[in-house]
């Protein structure tokens, strides 16, 4: 019986994690996401009857894959193969913010993969239902009407009772730069959908696909949180990878700079070190370069990215440079940056007999 119990427990640690997420925000709305579809099920007092499922191609995402991540407020979901494609979901709900426009809405991330040689094109549909039955109205969308359209960033959605009954809901999809706009924003009664056509995924890339749901409290809330979640604020990128902020299809995220990777460089004294670090800042913004350590005598020109140093017998040895680079930001967001360090080791040469 011992052994029997030892192989049930090694076998249960070995299950990939298939719980549903379910998760409180700030101000007790409910986030409550399913697998194996990814969609959620019911949010708070009947928000939604199962909506985001994921559409690639008109094959529907299913992985029953969900890996906690992001102190407990996220979930991912593993790779799955769709068609020439490699698909994945991630979804997070922010714990707090200070900020009442920043503390009500689910953060879903669609991350499409091309592992092959030649570009993809894939037409992506986000769909569901609405919990808000017969009595759904659409109460807003960015350009201040109640028509959904592709131009808009946002769309707003409630029952008839202005947040008494289900709360007020949002959808933010897009800001004004975005590379890839939407293709179209439908509901038809209670069922909700929308579409992007003809996205390249390029051989050998990724594109990233980034969806903001809001609950909120009325549909002024609802607004305010929608206007603020457009203009794409640092805290509701929190936790994407740089890999996924660079790629973003829908929104103009700022993504760090990246500096050039280097291996570590051996020499000889009086063997002059040539070398290019350069550092590529996707977003054009402005840099401040700093480099600390550079050896006595060595040069570095930061605009042609060129280092160039001959060291001297006293100079035998290990020697780490290390390169940093932050934007110059004048709009209040938190600058990123980039650090590298590059290790050059000095030989002294080998001397015949005397």
């Amino acid at each position: 019986m011992n052994r029997l119990l030892v192989v049930i427990a090694t076998l249960l640690l070995a299950l990939p994690a298939t719980a549903n997420f379910r998760v409180n925000d700030q101000d007790n709305f409910i986030w409550d996401c399913y697998q194996p579809y990814w969609y959620l099920s019911n949010g708070t007092n009947d928000a939604w009857d199962g909506m985001f499922y994921l559409n690639i191609n008109n094959v529907r995402f299913s992985n029953a894959q969900m890996q906690t991540e992001l102190n407990g407020r996220g979930t991912r979901s593993g790779e799955v193969v769709m068609g020439n494609l490699r698909v994945q979901r991630a979804f997070w709900v922010p714990q707090s913010n200070p900020n009442a426009n920043l503390r009500n809405y689910g953060r879903y991330l669609t991350i499409i993969r091309n592992p092959g040689q030649q570009d993809q094109n894939v037409n992506i549909l986000i769909n569901g239902n609405l919990g808000s039955d017969s009595s759904t109205v659409s109460t807003g969308s960015s350009d201040g009407d109640t028509n959904f359209e592709n131009t808009d960033t946002w769309v707003a959605t409630d029952d008839s009772s202005n947040g008494g009954g289900d709360p007020s809901l949002a959808y933010v999809f897009q800001d004004e730069n975005a590379r890839h706009r939407i293709a179209s924003i439908v509901r038809n009664r209670d069922n909700l959908s929308f579409t992007w056509n003809n996205v390249t995924v390029p051989a050998g890339g990724q594109v990233t696909l980034l969806f903001f749901a809001i609950q909120d409290r009325n549909r002024d809330a609802s607004f305010e949180e929608a206007r603020t979640l457009a203009q794409l604020p640092d805290a509701a990128l929190e936790g994407l990878a740089d890999s996924e902020r660079a790629t973003l299809i829908n929104f103009a995220s700022n993504a760090p700079p990246t500096w050039d990777e280097l291996d570590p460089v051996d020499v000889f004294v009086g063997q002059q070190v040539r070398l290019r670090i350069g550092v590529t800042e996707p977003d054009d913004d402005e840099l401040e370069i700093t480099v600390d350590g550079l050896p006595r005598g060595a040069t570095y020109q930061a605009l042609a990215g060129k280092l160039r140093w001959t060291p001297s017998l006293d100079q035998v040895g290990e020697h780490e440079i290390r390169f940093h680079a932050v934007e110059v930001r004048d709009d209040g967001e938190d600058p990123l940056e980039d650090e590298t360090t590059v290790r050059v080791t000095v030989h002294e040469m080998n001397r015949p007999p005397t």
